[in-house]
C-alpha cells in the first residue's frame, strides 16, 4: 500500500508539473508571437518610412553598423538612409507572407515578399522582391543589422529556392 502511495505521489506530482510546463509554454509562445509582431511592425514602419521620404525611423531603428544588400551593391547606414529618403519616389508597396525565424533569444531573421511600385534615382524598382532583415535586441531595444532585397523576376515564382 505503502507504493502504491508513493507512485500515486510521483504520478500526481509529474502530472502537475507537466500542467505547469505547458502553461509556461504557452506563455513563452505568447511572448514569442508579441516579438514576432512587434519586429514585424517595425519593418513596416519602416517601409511606410520609405513611402514618406521619412529619415526619422530609419535613423531611430538602423544599427550604427547596420549593412544594407541589395542588386545595387552594399550600403552603410548613413549611405542607406540618404538614398532611400531623397532618391526614391514610392506610389504604393504590399508586403505579404512574414515569418520570423528565432536564430538566438537577442537575434531574429525576418523574410517576407513585398510588391512595390517605386522609382530610385528615376528607375523603377523591381515590382516583386524577397527581402529579409536581421534584428538584434541590445540594451532592451531592437534594432534592424541587416537588410536585403533580392528581385523576382516576371513570371517566376515567389517561393523556393532554385538550385
Amino acid at each position: 500500500m505503502k507504493k502504491m502511495v508513493t507512485y500515486l505521489s510521483i504520478l500526481l506530482i509529474t502530472g502537475t508539473l507537466a500542467v505547469a510546463r505547458d502553461k509556461d509554454k504557452d506563455k513563452d509562445t505568447n511572448k514569442a508571437s508579441a516579438t514576432d509582431q512587434k519586429l514585424i511592425d517595425l519593418e513596416k514602419s519602416m517601409w511606410e518610412a520609405w513611402k514618406n521620404k521619412d529619415s526619422k525611423p530609419f535613423d531611430a531603428n538602423l544599427a550604427p553598423n547596420f549593412t544594407g544588400v541589395d542588386v545595387g551593391g552594399m550600403s552603410d547606414k548613413a549611405s542607406s538612409i540618404s538614398y532611400i529618403t531623397t532618391k526614391c519616389d514610392v506610389k504604393d508597396y504590399a508586403l505579404s507572407d512574414s515569418k520570423v525565424t528565432w536564430l538566438n533569444k537577442d537575434t531574429a531573421l525576418l523574410t517576407y515578399k513585398a510588391a512595390q511600385h517605386a522609382t530610385c534615382n528615376g528607375k523603377a524598382s523591381p515590382e516583386n522582391i524577397l527581402a529579409s532583415s536581421v534584428f538584434v535586441k541590445q540594451n532592451g531595444k531592437w534594432w534592424e543589422s541587416f537588410h536585403s532585397e533580392v528581385p523576382v523576376e516576371a513570371g517566376q515564382a515567389m517561393g523556393g529556392m532554385q538550385h
